[in-house]
This record gives structure tokens, sequence and C-alpha cells, in this order.
């Protein structure tokens, strides 16, 4: 069940001790071993350049009810340009690009959440106000 969008992020150095989420997040969520997210990632998109519509979590596009449901109210990134190029592949269908970030501790917090098929796969949950296709920019 959703709780508040509101966490405490002591973590982070010189930030708000309650920071807002984009999305409507569980209460355990982002887990405790999240942080905050920082470094060059990769993204992988129907279109050129990304538009919104490329970024929609698992949640809002009523997929993966099963999953974890933290991981479900999050965006997937990778750290790998070679982990996002065989999301392309596999799917083509829906993922024809890949575009670089730079993200930092504005952005929000993430998990590195690595799969057999994806060893760089990251669960990233942004904060109120950041978009994915404002990040994810540069095509690749």
């Amino acid at each position: 069940m959703p709780g508040s969008n509101e966490k405490n992020v002591e973590k982070w150095e010189k930030s708000p001790a309650t920071v807002s989420f984009a999305d409507e997040l569980t209460n355990d969520c982002p887990p405790a071993i999240a942080t905050p997210a920082t470094g060059t990632f990769y993204a992988a998109h129907r279109v050129s350049p990304p538009d919104r519509l490329d970024f929609t979590t698992a949640a809002s596009r009523d997929v993966f009810r099963s999953g974890n449901e933290c991981k479900r109210r999050g965006n997937s990134i990778v750290a790998s340009v070679d982990d996002a190029r065989h999301l392309c592949r596999a799917h083509p269908d829906s993922y024809a690009y890949v575009s670089e970030g730079v993200l930092t501790n504005a952005h929000g917090m993430l998990v590195r959440d690595e799969t057999r098929k994806l060893p760089s796969h990251h669960t990233l949950w942004r904060l109120s106000g950041v978009t994915m296709h404002s990040i994810f920019t540069k095509v690749v």
C-alpha cells in the first residue's frame, strides 16, 4: 500500500532532512541501502530525443504486478552502455535508442540491483520535479 512520498534522507550531506519523491512510494521505499544518485548512467528508450512516455515506471504502466512494489515505482537505468544496447536488441519493439545522463544527488536515490542479463542495472527513485527525459538527453 503506498505511503507518503516524503522520506528522511539522513545520508545526504547539505540537503534537507525531508525530501519529496516524484512518484508515490511505499513506506519502505527507497530501501535503506539506497544511496544518493551520482555518476554516468544509460537509459534505453523508443524515440529520439526521449520523452516522458519513454520513462514511465512499471507501476504506472501496471506491469510486473508480482514484482517488488518499491522497484516497480522506480526507473530502470544501467551503468554500462553495453547493457543498454542489450535492452535495445532484446526488446526492439520497446527500445530503439540509448541515452547517457549524469546523475547527481539532486536527481534522487538509487540501488544497484543487477540481473543475470543486466549486470549494471540500477533502480532510480527520482525527486519531485526531476524528469528522466531532462537527464538522459545525449543519445549515444
